[in-house]
């Protein structure tokens, strides 16, 4: 059922959020600026002055990070049935690049 399906994907984006918070600020930051408001790699290293692979990196980890603390907050059954993936990147769409 499609609206079944829509509900645990809306819940599953509302326990990403969640874990978002717990990561350390610039992690956070960095994440919601790539997969949230869509910005590019160059758009955001202009933001926080930082070189472009540098913002890269860390959104790399932060996205490891992100994954640890959504398996440690997740229950099992709902990690089985939500068949969270191994990385995050199939997790939460990535915008088209523009860098």
């Amino acid at each position: 059922d499609d609206s079944m399906l829509a509900m645990e994907k809306e819940e599953l984006n509302s326990n990403i959020k969640t874990c978002l918070e717990l990561l350390p600020g610039e992690i956070s930051f960095l994440l919601t600026m790539f997969y949230y408001d869509e910005l590019s790699l160059k758009e955001i290293s202009d933001i926080v002055k930082q070189k472009p692979n540098t913002v890269k990196v860390k959104i790399h980890r932060g996205r490891q990070k992100l994954m640890g603390i959504l398996r440690q907050h997740l229950e099992p059954e709902i990690i089985f049935e939500a068949a969270i993936p191994d990385n995050i990147e199939n997790l939460i769409p990535k915008p088209k690049s523009k860098s």
